[in-house]
């Protein structure tokens, strides 16, 4: 009878072993598939910062560079260069500034001319997981009904005419962990950059 209760007690401790073993090896298995998805997450997160990213500054690039080379329009004599409207942190508008009341100044979406070879104002929406921030002195804010205009000699200005430096920011809304990206427009120069909380640094 000993015997038998001696290998039954054994037994019994072998499989609490087991099971603890297994449980062991569980836990460990959730938490390199949960490591391994927030890798992911992140990863992907930054893939889509750094393309929008690039998209932005490549329309910003290519808006200097035609207000310099692409100003004349039979159908729009009143051409003073090229501009960009954000509606908010998730869309803007590209376009050709058509002074039709001739004051020289952009005054207002009536003056707005689609792009060469356009039929309609080019509009852009980037994905819900990201948003468009512009740095206005020590803040990131919504750069809601922000424009910039590109004169003809590629100079950035504001709706006025005055000069204008711009830095815009590209954020994750879901990952607060992920690198932002950054774009900087100075006098003669856009650049496109890492943002470290406060400047933007070029790459």
């Amino acid at each position: 009878m000993m015997r038998i209760n001696n290998t039954l007690l054994f037994v019994l401790f072998e499989n609490k072993g087991k099971s603890l073993l297994e449980l062991m090896i569980s836990l460990a298995i959730v938490s390199i598939v949960l490591f391994v998805a927030t890798i992911s997450n992140s990863f992907i997160s930054e893939d889509k910062i750094r393309s929008f990213s690039r998209e932005l500054y490549g329309d910003m690039i290519n808006l200097r560079y035609s207000s310099m080379t692409r100003n004349h329009d039979v159908n729009f004599p009143y051409m003073r260069g090229y501009g960009i409207r954000f509606q908010d942190s998730n869309t803007y508008y590209l376009f050709r500034v058509n002074d039709k009341n001739q004051d020289l100044f952009y005054s207002g979406v009536d003056e707005e001319a689609p792009l060469n070879g356009e039929t309609e104002l080019k509009k852009k929406q980037i994905s819900d997981t990201l948003r468009i921030q512009i740095k206005e002195k020590d803040s990131l804010i919504n750069p809601h009904d922000n424009v910039l205009i590109f004169d003809n000699r590629g100079i950035p200005r504001q709706p006025s005419g005055a000069f204008q430096m711009m830095t815009l920011v590209v954020e994750s809304l879901i990952d607060n962990e992920a690198q932002k990206k950054c774009i900087s427009i100075a006098f003669t120069r856009i650049r496109e950059g890492l943002w470290n909380g406060k400047d933007c640094l070029e790459q």
